[in-house]
């Protein structure tokens, strides 16, 4: 395993000059309601509930993921959102034949691996559901309800997609073969940056382009390219990256 601890903010940051993709994209590592429904959300999560320990209806859990005041269970029929008082606020039966799922504060995705088709969800109901041209690889959720989606690409390696908490599309990358495929992908603390590690294949060798992403003004900056995959990625400050890689 190797550590890498970046400050993107710093001078000093690094600006560089196998196995195939698809079993690489196995896992997954992560919008603001306005205000008047962030309120009723939040009078809901805390309801009184029943209590722990209890069974959840998770048989085989695949992801479990923390909210405001409650968290989200995924398993392999669907998620379910439990309070912290141990009250259900949500059960939903997607059908997806490869779910997945990415968290923020008060709003999560689930989308399918298998499919193209992603659904927003606050803690208590569906706020959106979107069909797109390809299939998807990997979502990331920020705090403030900004999403990024990893696809499939008829005419590159794979597209980054940024959408906005009311889902208008912000960004669209079109990734080559030499800035690969995001395999992880982490919003800045305060959801206007967004780090991805994504891999490639050059000599024979697995390597990992890591950049950062400027919402703003939408201009990739690459930080480091390095062996290895990705196997986390997170922000430790407003300023510091941290990957962990295999």
């Amino acid at each position: 395993w190797s550590l890498t601890t970046l400050d993107p903010l710093s001078p000093s940051r690094l600006v560089p000059g196998a196995e195939p993709i698809s079993e690489m994209l196995e896992t997954v590592g992560y919008f603001e309601l306005d205000e008047e429904e962030d309120d009723e959300e939040e009078d809901e999560t805390l309801l009184p509930g029943s209590g722990w320990p209890q069974q959840t209806g998770v048989a085989e859990l695949e992801q479990m993921a923390p909210l405001t005041g409650s968290f989200v269970e995924l398993g392999d029929e669907g998620c379910v959102v439990w309070s912290r008082t141990g009250k259900k606020l949500n059960s939903i039966q997607s059908g997806y034949a490869r779910p997945a799922l990415a968290a923020g504060k008060t709003r999560f995705v689930l989308y399918n691996r298998s499919g193209n088709e992603l659904r927003v969800e606050s803690r208590t109901q569906n706020l959106y559901t979107k069909q797109l041209e390809n299939s998807i690889f990997l979502c990331a959720m920020s705090d403030n309800g900004t999403l990024a989606v990893v696809t499939e690409d008829q005419t590159s390696m794979a597209k980054l997609l940024v959408y906005s908490p009311s889902m208008e599309q912000q960004l669209s990358w079109s990734m080559t073969s030499n800035d690969g495929t995001p395999l992880r992908m982490a919003f800045s603390p305060d959801s206007r940056k967004l780090a991805a590690a994504a891999v490639t294949v050059s000599g024979g060798q697995v390597m990992t382009n890591l950049y950062l992403i400027n919402l703003a003004s939408g201009d990739p900056v690459s930080l480091v390219n390095q062996g290895g995959v990705p196997q986390w990625l997170g922000w430790t400050s407003a300023s510091t990256i941290l990957a962990v890689y295999d």
